[in-house]
């Protein structure tokens, strides 16, 4: 065994971003207001500028339903055509908020900016806020200061996120005279936290810490607890190394989405111990959450050398190539950390589903799903990836049937996505009846589910129902157009293919 691998104790992680849990790891001046409101100003303008731009190249697709009921415009799925759906601020959030989570950050930004176009308020801003600064990017950070002033934020609340962005410049000096002049508020006394955890000062650090686990703000205690954890396990070992207390007060700042600090952490950890594989691939994974792919291939790569048999290396190196758009390498090492036992298996496996989907490999994807299922991780979403898979390329309408009816016996009737599963396949295989009690009931139970309207406007429209089909496919395409744009050009499109059908069938 490397002697790094020896000379470093096991630490426990658990990290939440890309994965719902990560397995046990071995570890070796206050501005003027006046100032912000012209950022503020300066920063609506630009987001108008963008809006404008968005809308003089966006057709008037909301209008499919329009005033008169024989008016036709029919999106294609080609083009620009999907830009053309208006989302909402919440649907873009919460696209947003999943790039996020999977370490795309500068993707997130875009969408958190669209969500502010579209009315989004001040939590989109804070989160474009921490998003900016976790890619580095200042300027754009102090920008939504600006807006945020602009819409009323406190002096004081805007100190403290001018605070943080002096501790993302490495202004450690500066951040803690800012953060000091109000210590009696959670988010200064949180700022010198990470101000003196990354000064090195870690007996301040857990002074802070004892206060602030003792906050109203659930959030704030939250993060003392984590990171006083790091601090007390360190304190089990006798002759732990500062290296080995850094490391794991970089695992707990990851755990609270505190990423460039981790990385700050770590650099210095790996910079005087190369050879600490699990420094370098906690590195490797704050540098992936952090958006630069690049930087973390190296620090991953320098582990897979230390160590070219752990699984959780392979794992992010896969994601890693992935993101950098190498297929081929993505593949081979998240077949080796499946056959090394990472766990949890559901993202590894549903990574591996996703490339055998956009290699054409559909057989292998399917056999990823299953697996999902038969490891008894499934939800709705799966269940939904698998059957669809299995009508569109295999025409297996006998299969998809009986696997909705192993997602209704898993997860009962309580979800409405679970019936409409039950129903769209009883539909395909011409099972009318059944097909219409799961329908109507899935609408019944969640009245805005498009994919229940639209699969209810098929039966209609099969039956030779034209009014209802319809009238159940505008309802799809209203329910669907903010939050599912590929349900929503499809009601259109058959909303729009029957009334003329309907137009024609009357004409003289």
């Amino acid at each position: 065994m490397h002697g790094s691998l020896r000379k470093h104790p096991i630490l426990s992680i658990t990290l939440r971003a890309i994965i719902p849990a990560m397995p046990n790891v071995e570890m070796h001046t206050r501005r003027k207001r006046l100032l912000f409101a012209f950022a503020g100003c300066f920063s609506l303008l630009l987001l108008s500028g963008i809006g404008f731009t968005f809308s003089r190249s966006v057709p008037l697709i909301a209008a499919v339903f329009g005033e008169k009921e024989n008016t036709t415009l029919l999106p294609s799925k080609t083009g620009d055509s999907k830009e053309a759906i208006p989302v909402s601020a919440e649907i873009l959030l919460g696209q947003a908020e999943r790039e996020r989570s999977r370490g795309n950050a500068r993707a997130a930004i875009l969408l958190y900016e669209k969500a502010l176009e579209r009315g989004g308020e001040l939590p989109v801003m804070q989160r474009l806020f921490d998003t900016a600064l976790l890619v580095s990017d200042t300027e754009k950070a102090e920008s939504v200061m600006g807006l945020l002033s602009f819409r009323g934020v406190p002096d004081l609340t805007l100190e403290a996120l001018r605070g943080q962005v002096l501790l993302r410049k490495g202004k450690l000096d500066e951040a803690r005279t800012l953060f000091a002049a109000e210590p009696n508020r959670s988010e200064y006394r949180y700022g010198l936290t990470l101000t003196s955890i990354l000064e090195g000062n870690h007996g301040e650090a857990k002074e802070h810490l004892a206060v602030l686990g003792t906050s109203n703000d659930p959030a704030m205690a939250h993060a003392a607890r984590v990171i006083m954890g790091a601090y007390d396990e360190f304190a089990l070992f006798e002759d732990g190394s500062e290296s080995h207390l850094q490391t794991l007060l970089a695992r707990s700042l990851g755990q609270i989405g505190e990423w460039p600090a981790a990385a700050t952490l770590l650099t210095n950890v790996v910079s005087g111990d190369p050879d600490y594989r699990d420094a370098q691939i906690l590195l490797g994974y704050s540098l992936f959450m952090m958006d630069a792919p690049e930087n973390a291939f190296l620090a991953l790569e320098q582990a897979y050398r230390i160590d070219p048999e752990k699984a959780e290396t392979q794992y992010f190196l896969g994601l890693t190539h992935r993101r950098l758009g190498h297929s081929d390498e993505a593949l081979t090492f998240l077949s080796h950390a499946l056959q090394n036992g990472f766990v949890p298996k559901r993202p590894l496996r549903e990574e591996l589903a996703e490339l055998s989907v956009e290699r054409g490999a559909y057989e292998e994807a399917i056999g990823q799903y299953r697996a999902i299922v038969d490891e008894g991780e499934a939800d709705v979403i799966i269940y939904r990836k698998l059957i669809t898979l299995l009508i569109d390329h295999h025409q297996d309408l006998e299969g998809a049937r009986v696997l909705a009816g192993e997602a209704r016996e898993a997860l009962g009737d309580s979800s409405a996505d679970v019936l409409d599963l039950v129903g769209w396949t009883a539909l395909l295989k011409e099972d009318l009846n059944e097909a219409a009690t799961f329908l109507q009931t899935a609408t019944e139970q969640d009245p805005t589910l498009g994919s229940a309207w639209l699969h209810r406007a098929l039966l209609h429209e099969k039956l030779g129902e034209r009014t209802e089909a319809l009238s159940a496919y505008k309802r799809a395409y209203e329910e669907s157009v903010a939050r599912n744009q590929e349900i929503a050009l499809v009601a259109a499109e058959k909303y729009n293919a029957l009334l003329m059908q309907q137009e024609n069938t009357v004409s003289p």
